[in-house]
């Protein structure tokens, strides 16, 4: 113990390794100092932490306790960004010094009447023109996904204009604030703020198949919200649970870390989250971060991601996949689960995709995941018959992937009659055939 009620806490390099103890609160004390903390003090030691490092490299004060912070990129989207641009030009603003992401994602989707959502956008198009921004044009993305598959990286540090600004499974601190403190960003002047704590979130084990992120997160939340263990701490996640998850599961539990009251979040990366930057186009934005083996922490959170269980109304189940997170209607959903032409993967609750050959025998078959990005024909499958609809009808439609036939049929149904028969028929539209490629 080195005061405070605080411990130092080992993690080896190898994250397989047995750590030296495993229970990492001041009211649980270890059973004795490693030989790797011997020697090291409280000051020596936080310097072990991610956080610590990504922090220092963005501090211009030259105080490692009183930070002032210039940030790599910035990002608004359309609920805020025309009052910050107002604010900055009121203030002497002549360019964006650094890349600014201007989104419109959130009041277009609102029922506002009128021009109002049109004329913000205009205002962000024009002022990307100006000033030299990065405009997402309404319809074409979301802020928080867009920052992740074209910014984030590791190392870097992003501040936005919205609560739920997390990039951290990608090796970014990222912090949402309020619009003041983009426009001083715009202006070149530095966030600043005292040294943050940072808490250790140690995650062992792996989650049970129908477990999403949003399990995780709840679990997280319930852990430390109402004691306001990480309010305005760095939660920083570490151990060998990290990954056991695919950096999209990743992604999910870490954009909810703001209903903790965290500052910010910052992950270990690995394999998976450099294959996520290689696959859209960006490898050399991943950097592999973990912590020293010692690094002195403020707190720890330990989850067995094997303890947690489904929490939220729609787990990851094969049907809710396809009607809650893909929009498939659902009468064409259960008109192929009634069929047997889909049907859910017992160990991991996958989406199998059956294709049949003319006498209803199946032949070829498609796992697709419904918590991670998991896709793999099962061994043994002839392509010659993927999954399909046979009607009666004279057109052909091929499509693909099973995602795209469900979704076009799910089309063709909201602009037809309902069935008032059978609760899983078919919509009234009739094609020869509709199969995936």
């Amino acid at each position: 113990m080195l005061g405070d009620g605080q411990y130092i806490i080992q993690f080896p390099k190898i994250h397989g390794r047995t750590l030296p103890f495993r229970v990492f609160s001041p009211v649980y004390p270890p059973p004795g100092k490693d030989e790797l903390a011997a020697g090291l003090d409280k000051a020596q030691a936080k310097k072990g932490t991610i956080a610590y490092g990504i922090l220092q490299a963005h501090n211009t004060s030259g105080n490692a306790e009183n930070l002032k912070i210039k940030y790599d990129a910035i990002t608004s989207h359309d609920l805020t960004y025309v009052g910050i641009i107002q604010t900055a030009r009121a203030s002497g603003l002549d360019r964006f010094p650094l890349p600014y992401v201007l989104t419109c994602c959130h009041n277009s989707l609102c029922a506002v009447g009128g021009t109002i959502n049109e004329d913000d956008h205009v205002f962000g198009l024009t002022a990307c023109k100006k000033y030299g921004g990065i405009y997402l044009p309404p319809h074409m993305g979301v802020i928080h996904q867009y920052m992740r598959e074209a910014v984030a990286g590791g190392g870097k540090m992003i501040l936005g204009s919205d609560s739920h600004t997390r990039y951290g499974a990608l090796g970014t601190m990222a912090v949402g604030e309020g619009g003041g403190e983009l426009v001083k960003q715009i202006l070149e002047q530095t966030w600043d703020t005292a040294y943050p704590e940072v808490v250790a979130v140690y995650l062992d084990g792996k989650p049970n198949p129908g477990v999403g992120p949003q399990d995780i997160a709840i679990a997280i939340v319930t852990a430390v919200f109402k004691n306001g263990y990480v309010k305005n701490k760095v939660m920083e996640f570490v151990g060998p649970g990290v990954s056991s998850m695919s950096t999209d599961y990743r992604n999910g539990i870490d954009v909810m870390t703001t209903e903790t009251t965290c500052l910010s979040s910052i992950w270990r990366t690995d394999a998976d989250t450099k294959a996520f930057l290689t696959e859209h186009g960006r490898p050399g934005d991943f950097k592999q971060l973990d912590p020293a083996d010692v690094a002195y922490y403020d707190g720890c959170v330990y989850i067995d991601l094997s303890t947690v269980h489904s929490m939220i109304a729609l787990p990851c189940t094969a049907r809710n996949y396809l009607t809650a997170a893909r929009r498939i209607d659902e009468d064409v959903t259960g008109f192929f689960f009634d069929s047997g032409d889909i049907y859910e993967e017992a160990s991991h609750r996958n989406a199998v995709f059956v294709g049949r050959d003319l006498d209803g025998i199946p032949r070829y078959a498609h796992q697709r995941g419904t918590a991670e990005r998991f896709r793999l024909d099962v061994k043994g499958s002839d392509k010659a018959f993927n999954f399909c609809y046979r009607g009666e009808g004279e057109r052909l439609f091929v499509f693909e992937a099973p995602i795209d036939l469900l979704s076009f049929r799910t089309k063709a149904r909201t602009v037809s009659p309902r069935s008032s028969s059978l609760r899983h028929t078919m919509p009234p539209m009739n094609p020869a055939a509709l199969v995936t490629r």
